[in-house]
């Protein structure tokens, strides 16, 4: 009965918006949004499939001059998520935040689950996931 209660607990902790970070000291807050709220002042989990962008703004906490982020965007396809888009930006002294854009495919958006997997300097210890989903 325990080890079902952690895995439930595991669960729920692993596909609540935003929430998973192994060093939470690096990233704050994520928000995604769509095209209309573009400066992200709410996170969104659900995104109407025909907006043209999809953005990620992530709050900085502790960051140096020579730190890289990395926004990888993920499509589920059923079985895993696969990679569809990357980007990395440089921190620069005295920023926030930072925002990361997806842009809308010619044959639009597939409809389902997606993820964000951001990543601080290539360190596999210092990463943050924020699924959302297209309908």
């Amino acid at each position: 009965m325990m080890k079902a209660t952690i895995i439930i607990i595991t669960t729920i902790l692993l596909y609540s918006a935003c929430s998973r970070s192994q060093d939470p000291s690096v990233f704050g807050d994520v928000k995604i949004c769509s095209s209309k709220d573009y400066r992200c002042k709410s996170h969104h989990n659900s995104i109407d499939k025909h907006e043209q962008n999809i953005y990620a703004n992530i709050n900085l906490k502790t960051f140096a001059n020579s730190d890289v982020v990395k926004a990888s965007w993920q499509y589920y396809n059923g079985d895993n998520y696969y990679e569809i888009y990357t980007q990395t930006q440089q921190y620069k002294s005295g920023e926030l935040s930072m925002r990361f854009i997806l842009e809308r495919p010619s044959s639009g958006w597939p409809l389902g689950k997606y993820n964000v997997v951001f990543t601080l300097n290539a360190n596999k210890d210092k990463v943050k996931i924020c699924p959302f989903e297209i309908k």
